[in-house]
């Protein structure tokens, strides 16, 4: 609840190049829902894609990833 950090940081790619942002958004913050959006431009990018997270209200002690398929 009325966490108003951006969750979201830099991202990269297999070879380390920076992915670009698309940019964000962020809305909801009524009744403890809140909803945010990242857009990265992945024209040109090698999967698989690394995305730090930045701000979370409640840390992860050690480590995780999440898979994300991407379908055009």
């Amino acid at each position: 609840q009325h966490h108003h950090r951006q969750l979201f940081g830099e991202a990269f790619d297999a070879d380390g190049k920076q992915v670009d942002t698309g940019g964000y958004s962020s809305s909801g913050m009524g009744e403890g829902y809140h909803e945010v959006t990242a857009s990265y431009e992945l024209a040109g990018i090698k999967n698989p894609i690394k995305i730090y997270i930045s701000s979370f209200p409640n840390y992860l002690k050690g480590s995780a990833q999440v898979k994300i398929s991407l379908d055009k």
